[in-house]
């Protein structure tokens, strides 16, 4: 082997077990899952300035998150905070439609439960917050085109539901998943790319102005993370680069 030959292979081991060493404890969040089963777990404010209104919704029992390959799932206890405006209503046919403002925060703030021991945070004084991401841009209203606005649509088939899914983006520098939240297991959870599917039960109402108050059904609101692409897929690569250049 040449010299640089060995030089690019010393180099490889020498990145791959410091990935290893720094990566090794680094988990990483496919789901948060925030469904609330037979309960009311959120208020509508009614009338022009309408929004949804999380502030004060509770999260505890089955919420929990999910980690890739199952290294944790934890049960969640706390405050899920989310409170887009209605910018316009165009409701039609009897069904409710409206642009709601773009750039609200979705904030989770509590704890995190293993064998019914906190691992993160708690209640109280205790709480701290989980994930806080920000709506990413999106400009759907024609008549407002420079406006941030997203569509949300009563279902034509089943009234009272509502779908979405919208995509978020972390708060940089903000504490817990996007910075990494650390066990006292030591292990440090991430989420990258975080995406929110909201899926809404209401009463069916003609428009966003009237009364949709929620009723007792399942009502899930689960975020999704991405996993990144492994460091050492890089790290391989190069010492390809550094074998064929050998030859």
């Amino acid at each position: 082997m040449s010299g640089r030959g060995r030089v690019c292979a010393g180099l490889l081991v020498a990145f791959v077990f410091c990935a290893a060493s720094v990566q090794g404890s680094v988990v990483y969040t496919r789901m948060i899952d925030t469904s609330f089963l037979m309960t009311k777990w959120y208020d509508w404010v009614s009338g022009t300035d309408g929004h949804f209104n999380f502030s004060s919704t509770s999260i505890n029992l089955e919420k929990k998150l999910y980690t890739y390959n199952d290294v944790y799932t934890l049960n969640m206890t706390g405050t899920f905070t989310f409170n887009p405006n209605l910018t316009r209503d165009y409701s039609s046919g009897g069904f409710a439609k409206g642009y709601f403002e773009g750039g609200a925060i979705v904030t989770i703030t509590g704890g995190l439960l293993s064998g019914g021991s906190y691992v993160y945070g708690g209640t109280g004084a205790a709480a701290r917050q989980i994930f806080q991401a920000r709506m990413v841009p999106v400009y759907e209203d024609s008549l407002n085109p420079t406006l941030e606005r997203w569509a949300l649509e009563e279902d034509s088939y089943l009234a009272g539901n509502f779908n979405r899914a919208l995509f978020l983006g972390m708060v940089e520098g903000s504490e817990g998943l996007a910075s990494g939240l650390t066990l006292t297991t030591g292990d440090i959870l991430k989420m990258t790319d975080p995406k929110m599917d909201l899926f809404l039960k209401a009463s069916d109402a003609a428009n966003f102005y009237t009364d949709m108050g929620p009723i007792s059904t399942a009502s899930p609101i689960k975020i999704t993370g991405a996993i990144p692409e492994p460091a050492t897929f890089l790290l391989l690569g190069l010492g390809m680069l550094c074998l064929k250049k050998k030859h």
